[in-house]
């Protein structure tokens, strides 16, 4: 059985885990038109593509570990970073 600690650095972790896949959304959907528009040929072209590519993997990661974290019952918690140090020097 996990600690309180364990528990929470646990809650903490998922809750990145959310805000990293909610921020992966906006890049992948602001790359993906200009991509799109990019004429074939151009060496810009490559690096969106490339881009757009490691935040795809990057999106993935992070669903794949939501993902998992929910079979194990475990829920995101709302926290600021404020909150986080007040509570470690408690």
């Amino acid at each position: 059985m996990p600690t309180k600690q364990e528990r929470r650095a646990q809650q903490i972790a998922v809750s990145a885990a959310a805000d990293l896949n909610d921020e992966l959304t906006i890049i992948l959907t602001a790359l993906r038109e200009p991509a799109e528009q990019i004429p074939t040929g151009c060496s810009s072209r490559a690096l969106v593509a490339e881009a757009l590519g490691s935040a795809q993997r990057c999106a993935w990661l992070a669903h794949s570990l939501l993902s998992y974290n929910q079979r194990r019952g475990l829920r995101g918690v709302a926290m600021t970073a404020q909150t986080l140090m007040a509570e470690e020097t408690t």
